[in-house]
């Protein structure tokens, strides 16, 4: 071998270069046979599995873990948003329901249309105190007739909550 000759040594971190490089259109392939109607507890434990195991094997040696780590990190954000994307669409799917809008009615005339935050404007929303109750089975006692300014006030405070 003469002097002008390189030898390439071959990329002792492929895997994760490709991972990280890919990483979003994996989940994306492995999300995309789910239900639209989103995944139930034991699908959701099997996609975990599987992104810890993609970012496992991403780390190939000590050196790199931290940016597996971090790789992980995002899987299981993109992740967390897909689930949380889906719920919102069922949920804006279900206010449309006629179910639902059977259910707001009960609620709006049970309060005689009058806002039960403030006492004092035309309620012409409902909301749901708790989450608890299924989509479809809500308990009315769980159901608050409001107006919209008080809607918006109540959502802002449950979304700084954390809620």
């Amino acid at each position: 071998m003469n002097s002008t000759t390189q030898v390439v040594a071959p990329n002792k971190y492929a895997v994760l270069h490709s991972r990280l490089l890919d990483g979003p259109q994996w989940l994306a392939g492995l999300l995309r046979y789910t239900s639209p109607a989103g995944i139930d507890d034991s699908e959701t434990s099997y996609v975990l599995a599987k992104i810890h195991e993609y970012a496992d094997e991403a780390a190939e040696d000590e050196a790199v873990r931290p940016i597996a780590e971090l790789l992980r990190s995002e899987l299981l954000q993109q992740f967390d948003d897909w689930r949380h994307h889906v719920t919102r669409l069922q949920y804006q799917s279900y206010l449309r329901s006629d179910g639902w809008e059977r259910t707001r009615i009960k609620v709006l005339e049970r309060a005689n249309y009058i806002c039960e935050a403030c006492g004092e404007r035309r309620a012409t929303q409902v909301h749901h105190v708790t989450y608890d109750d299924r989509r479809g089975e809500e308990l009315l006692w769980n159901l608050k007739a409001v107006c919209a300014e008080c809607h918006e006030k109540i959502t802002a405070r449950e979304k700084a909550r954390g809620k």
